[in-house]
């Protein structure tokens, strides 16, 4: 049986993996929603100290933060390095013209 705390981080890690990060959202937009998580669960980056200074990436936030990065930052590298981009980028030059004739795959011919 799982403690509290674990109860509890788990239902924030599901509300971190529940995030959308859309083709058009902006890293502030995304940083955005995690905060949103963050808010609604009451984590907070850091403690005060006495003297008025800042503590910061205790376990919560940064068990949070890694969770995010990982499951949804990074994963945009993965569109991001698989999408085309536009035809003005896509190479230097001209595209030359080529003519060619393509194959026809016989029925049982594995692909």
């Amino acid at each position: 049986m799982k403690n509290a705390k674990a109860r509890s981080l788990g239902v924030v890690f599901k509300d971190l993996m529940a995030i959308k990060i859309e083709e058009n959202d902006s890293f502030s937009t995304s940083l955005n929603k995690f905060y949103g998580v963050m808010r609604k669960h009451g984590i907070k980056q850091g403690t005060w100290t006495k003297g008025g200074g800042r503590l910061v990436n205790n376990f919560e936030w940064s068990m949070c933060w890694e969770s995010f990065r990982n499951h949804k930052i990074l994963s945009l590298d993965l569109w991001l390095s698989m999408s085309t981009p536009p035809k003005d980028l896509l190479a230097y030059g001209k595209r030359p013209a080529v003519k060619f004739k393509a194959k026809k795959l016989q029925k049982n011919h594995p692909r």
